[in-house]
């Protein structure tokens, strides 16, 4: 499945964009990890996406857990992750 890469969300170096692997995520799917991760930190952001993706919750973007969350359409991802959010 081809990455749909748009403009980055976060800065060039921004410590969120490092750790969610944003340049390595489908863009939809980035700025909606980026945007909980600004003001819930990077590490619940992850466990909640690992848990949509079905991979294992440990808050770090593992190459398996960026795998199972790329391998989601960015739709489904994006409606999952927003019913975490309001769970959490």
């Amino acid at each position: 499945m081809a990455k749909a890469k748009t403009q980055k969300v976060g800065k060039v170096g921004d410590e969120i964009s490092i750790f969610i692997r944003e340049d390595e995520l489908n863009a939809k799917t980035a700025k909606a990890i980026y945007e909980f991760a600004k003001t819930n930190g990077y590490r619940l952001a992850i466990k909640l996406a690992q848990r949509v993706a079905g991979a294992d919750e440990n808050g770090v973007m593992s190459n398996e857990a960026l795998k199972a969350i790329n391998a989601l359409k960015e739709d489904d991802f994006i409606k999952a992750f927003e019913l975490e959010i309001q769970g959490y």
